[in-house]
């Protein structure tokens, strides 16, 4: 079970000791050093704790010309070591496991996540924040997401049509697939 932890160097300091634990698993003595990094220039940090491994953004460059010395070593046998621990997929790669059929049809704003409405022929608006598509940027961004979602669903016009909410007619996306204006 994963351990969560809301106090941000509580969780540098759990990855820190993992990595280390890794780290010497492959026998390059090779310590490491880890800090929270505030880059945010315009951030104010008041009674920000001294000694702790905080850093802010005009405190970043001083830090990196401090610490920072001339590598002379090979770490070959490290890469190949990390390169074999390397997973070729990740657990969170796999297909979802809700069907097709099941998905909520509907064009949905980048911004806000509001749902978009067809306001004319060539235009669909957020009714949340007054974002504009058109309507062949609709359809490709819901050939993105089927194929973001399952890249092995068969994708045709009628699905892209469905899946738009019957917004997009399949005629349209064929026309513009047929144009070379839509790739799916």
């Amino acid at each position: 079970m994963a351990r969560s932890s809301k106090n941000l160097m509580q969780q540098v300091s759990r990855q820190n000791d993992t990595f280390r634990h890794l780290l010497k698993k492959s026998g390059s003595g090779i310590d490491v050093y880890s800090c929270l990094v505030f880059i945010n220039p315009a951030q104010m940090i008041y009674s920000l704790p001294y000694g702790r491994n905080i850093l802010t953004a005009s405190s970043l460059g001083k830090f990196l010309d401090r610490v920072i010395r001339d590598n002379r070593h090979s770490y070959g046998d490290l890469k190949a070591f990390l390169e074999s621990r390397r997973l070729a997929k990740s657990m969170y790669d796999g297909a979802v496991t809700v069907g097709l059929d099941e998905l909520r049809g509907g064009v949905f704003c980048e911004d806000c996540y509001g749902e978009m409405k067809r306001v004319n022929r060539k235009q669909f608006a957020c009714t949340d924040c007054d974002a504009v598509l058109d309507l062949l940027g609709a359809a490709q961004r819901l050939v993105n997401e089927l194929r973001m979602l399952n890249d092995s669903w068969p994708i045709d016009s009628g699905v892209i049509s469905n899946y738009s909410g019957r917004q997009i007619s399949s005629s349209y996306i064929r026309r513009q697939k047929q144009l070379g204006h839509l790739h799916y």
